[in-house]
């Protein structure tokens, strides 16, 4: 026979547990999103939850260069900043055709489509199955963005 007591304090203290993970991993979701802002001449990246992370990129520099992957649903947006992969940003499609448009007539030209690097940033041909900086593997399609 169990007592009455016995259970609530199991199904309680397994709660507490439940609530506190989805306390962490909350918390570590929202450090990891960022917010991506054009204003003006510039681009900046500020975290979600603290404002002391700020990153600011004046879209005249021409070491600039902005990939765009575009999926039905989820959409891809790459930063690399002098042959280095900065930032891989995961959004919807739709926020990313306003981006690219926005991007397009600021005077950044279409550059074609790349395979980009994920491990080091390097920009490759179509045909390649390997980077050829680093070797790795895992390559990414992007359509990129540049200035003359």
């Amino acid at each position: 026979m169990v007592r009455r007591e016995d259970i609530m304090i199991f199904v309680m203290s397994s709660f507490v547990v439940y609530f506190v993970s989805f306390l962490i991993l909350l918390s570590i979701f929202l450090s990891e999103t960022y917010h991506f802002i054009v204003e003006g001449n510039k681009i900046i990246i500020k975290r979600t939850i603290s404002d002391k992370f700020k990153y600011e990129f004046t879209l005249s520099d021409k070491n600039i260069i902005l990939g765009i992957s575009n999926g039905s649903i989820v959409g891809n947006l790459i930063i690399i900043y002098s042959d280095k992969l900065l930032f891989k940003f995961l959004t919807t499609t739709k926020n990313v055709k306003i981006i690219q448009t926005k991007i397009l007539n600021m005077g950044y030209r279409n550059g074609g489509m790349y395979k980009v690097c994920k491990t080091c940033g390097s920009i490759n041909e179509l045909d390649v199955n390997a980077c050829d900086i680093c070797g790795s593997r895992n390559l990414a399609t992007y359509n990129l963005l540049w200035l003359d």
